[in-house]
């Protein structure tokens, strides 16, 4: 955003008509995770609108209407204590439709740039994970403080705890 012009929402337009969303914190953020979610198998993952803010502090003066049409809000910002600062203030503005998006805390230095990069020992230790990574945080954050449970719920359970335990071994 050019000096002296007010903050804007980047990818505002992926909103309209979209029943979820992920909020980030940046424009390359917010590129990486879209493309990610269009490599998805799940529909919904594929027609959930990425956008993303300036900075976890930075938000346009009509932040919460932007999101008017969305049943669903995630939100994705850094693993940091202004992110996790600013994303509590989002929760607040967006109300009991708003979910958090919580990257690993141990990757303190992590975004989702370098979370969805392939991962190199040296230069980006923290990648290497793809939409599946990002579904199960979507399942975690959707599953948090309910006591009913969908099929697909029971579905993503299961896959990860066959990503976790690799199935059963026979012996064969």
């Amino acid at each position: 955003t050019p000096s002296g012009d007010g903050v804007r929402l980047y990818n505002a337009d992926s909103l309209h008509g979209a029943k979820h969303a992920i909020i980030v914190e940046g424009e390359f953020d917010a590129m990486m995770v879209a493309q990610t979610l269009r490599s998805s198998l799940d529909p919904v993952l594929r027609a959930t609108a990425v956008v993303g803010v300036a900075g976890s502090q930075s938000l346009p003066t009509s932040f919460a209407s932007s999101f008017d049409e969305c049943a669903k809000i995630y939100i994705g910002f850094d693993p940091d204590e202004a992110g996790r600062t600013g994303a509590l203030r989002v929760k607040e503005m967006l109300g009991s439709k708003a979910r958090s998006l919580s990257l690993p805390e141990d990757l303190t230095a992590c975004d989702w740039s370098d979370y969805l990069r392939p991962h190199h020992a040296i230069e980006n230790p923290h990648g290497g994970h793809d939409w599946r990574d990002v579904q199960k945080m979507v399942y975690v954050a959707d599953s948090e403080g309910r006591s009913l449970y969908t099929a697909r719920d029971a579905y993503l359970q299961w896959q990860h705890v066959e990503d976790e335990i690799g199935g059963v071994e026979l012996g064969f």
